[in-house]
């Protein structure tokens, strides 16, 4: 049976949030044709909502900014905040994350994604061993002259659950 398409890619992505996006530069950079698909008229996903804001320590723009920290001291702050919490948690994924979280900031700066720092956010337990404020960071959000991108998803007042 011989399927015809409208369009055929080499990456499909479903979703423009974070980590929609995320793959979708990283394959484009690769030189592989990328289409993104998004169910609704905005786009950004979740992560517009949510505000999109990256725990990352030692990251570059800390680094930049001479803000002191240390992949020991993350280490120790994310044992002492989430202790042992089985395998998705591990020592080695822990690990993983603090030392590729940094390039995967880097490279996307090197792509044109626009970082900024959250000078003043702590971590969720800034008092606990290992924790600091400052780790924080975010993508730069685009404004035109009318103001935001007219395109993106926009940060809306939460909404009450009702009660059942």
């Amino acid at each position: 049976m011989d399927e015809q398409w409208d369009k055929v890619v080499d990456i499909l992505v479903a979703g423009s949030g974070a980590a929609g996006l995320t793959a979708a530069i990283t394959a484009a950079d690769a030189r592989l044709d990328v289409l993104v698909v998004e169910s609704t008229a905005k786009w950004g996903g979740t992560t517009a909502i949510s505000g999109g804001g990256l725990w990352m320590p030692v990251n570059p723009l800390m680094v930049r900014a001479g803000v002191a920290d240390s992949r020991e001291e993350a280490l120790r702050y994310m044992q002492e905040a989430i202790g042992e919490a089985g395998p998705a948690s591990s020592g080695e994924r822990r690990r993983a994350f603090l030392d590729s979280g940094p390039e995967v900031v880097r490279l996307l700066g090197r792509l044109g994604v626009r970082w900024r720092r959250s000078p003043d956010y702590p971590d969720y337990y800034p008092d606990r061993p290992g924790g600091k404020v400052g780790r924080g960071i975010e993508v730069a959000r685009r404004s035109t002259p009318s103001g935001w991108d007219p395109g993106i998803r926009p940060r809306e007042p939460p909404t009450a659950c009702p009660r059942r």
